[in-house]
Parts: C-alpha cells; structure tokens; sequence
C-alpha cells in the first residue's frame, strides 16, 4: 500500500483526488451491490478490478 500512496503523491493534486473519488466510488458502488443482491461477490470482484486499476497506476 506504501507503494502506491508514494505514487498518488507524486501526481497533481486534482488527479490524485479524481483518483481517490474513483476508488472510493467504486467501492461504494460495489456495496451498494451487495446489499441491493446480497451477493458477496460483487466486493469480490470489484476489488480485483480495483487492484489492477491502482496497479496500473
């Protein structure tokens, strides 16, 4: 995780907040799944995707 808070914080400001609403949506969004489908699964896979995303970054 240190990893990618180092990179976060060499990109411009409103990028790494764009960065951060974008996360955070997704996992939110992801919750909101669960809940509306009571499937677990939706955390499951959102967090994989999510993991390459910051991967990538």
């Amino acid at each position: 995780m240190t990893n990618v808070i180092i990179r976060a914080e060499s990109r411009p400001l409103p990028e790494s907040r764009d960065l951060a609403v974008h996360g955070l949506s997704a996992v939110q969004g992801a919750g909101v799944l669960v809940q509306a489908f009571y499937d677990p699964r939706y955390v499951v896979r959102e967090g994989n995707r999510l993991k390459e995303w910051v991967r990538s970054l």
